[in-house]
This record gives structure tokens, C-alpha cells and sequence, in this order.
């Protein structure tokens, strides 16, 4: 429990910090993206990315990613979506970056 009650207040304050105040609020957030080994190099992430990016674009609204994946970090970028910001966290006896990306479709 302490992993909940210390760790995602501290993960949630970070990604706050980088997007800005309201910005999460007025987006389309996508915390966790994953896809079955067996699957992978298929299509099916860039399917669910981009079903996510048409209900972004009909709300005319940005979708904000939130990933400490090395790899997701080219993957994001290859897709088209910015870097707002990295921040190192700390997390018991690891550390992570958390990076958080962005892609506007409110003036679609």
C-alpha cells in the first residue's frame, strides 16, 4: 500500500508540474499503453493509439502520454508526438524518468 499512497501522489505531482496546471483535465490521457508480447510489431499499439486519436480529434482535444519506457520514448516521437518534459523520479531502491508527450488536435 505504500507504493499507492506515497509513489503515485508523487508520479501524478510530476506529470502535473511538466503539463501545466489543467492541462491533464482538458486532454485525452493515456497512462498505460500495452500489448501482448506475441503481438507486438503487428499494428496493434499504433490500432489503439490511433482510436484514441479519433475521439481526440471529434472532442478537438490533445492527447497527453505518459511512459518511462526508453522505447516507448522513439515510438511516441515516430508517431508524432512532442516532449513536454522529463523528470527523474525515484522509486524505493530504483529510479525512472517519467516522460510526457503531447499531440494537439484542437485546432483540427
Amino acid at each position: 500500500m505504500q507504493w499507492w499512497s506515497e509513489f503515485l501522489p508523487r508520479y501524478s505531482a510530476v506529470a502535473n508540474a511538466i503539463t501545466g496546471p489543467g492541462v491533464k483535465l482538458a486532454s485525452w490521457v493515456i497512462h498505460c499503453l500495452a500489448v501482448d508480447p506475441n503481438f507486438r510489431g503487428r499494428g496493434a499499439g499504433r490500432a489503439l493509439v490511433e482510436s484514441a486519436e479519433c475521439l481526440a480529434k471529434k472532442d478537438r482535444l490533445p492527447v497527453i502520454f505518459e511512459t518511462e519506457s526508453e522505447r516507448n520514448i522513439q515510438l511516441y516521437q515516430y508517431w508524432g508526438y512532442e516532449i513536454l518534459g522529463q523528470q527523474a523520479l525515484e522509486m524505493g531502491e530504483d529510479n525512472l524518468v517519467l516522460t510526457v508527450f503531447k499531440k494537439d488536435f484542437s485546432k483540427v
